[in-house]
């Protein structure tokens, strides 16, 4: 059971999360998945992380021409373990909802890659 001040932690890093959702909602959905599924802000650091090692391979490949991307089945991969994601049919759904939203941050827009493939 979670202890009130990891509670209290919680909902401060949410407030902040919050503040992009109002700004832009389009833009932020990913955020707002994020609250809904009650990651903490370990995992969703882990998360974004992962997110932008993934776009920066994406973003090195269109410049330069040169560079190795993730395939989509490596960053399914990455997604599930930061998400600790144990049923098959759930984690692809969860993995495919993220790769989606995250393709509308701010730049991210070459996400959509990822995203023709699902």
């Amino acid at each position: 059971m979670e202890d009130l001040q990891s509670k209290v932690d919680r909902l401060e890093f949410y407030v902040g999360l919050l503040r992009n959702i109002a700004q832009n909602p389009d833009e932020f959905s990913l955020l707002d998945w994020v609250i809904a599924e009650k990651l903490n802000e370990n995992q969703y650091d882990q998360l974004m992380e992962v997110l932008k090692k993934a776009n920066h391979s994406l973003m090195k490949q269109k410049e330069t021409g040169s560079g190795d991307i993730l395939s989509l089945q490596e960053l399914s991969t990455h997604i599930a373990e930061v998400l600790a994601i144990e049923n098959a049919q759930l984690n692809e759904k969860k993995v495919e909802h993220v790769i989606r939203n995250a393709a509308k941050l701010p730049g991210f827009h070459l996400f959509h890659h990822y995203v023709e493939q699902l």
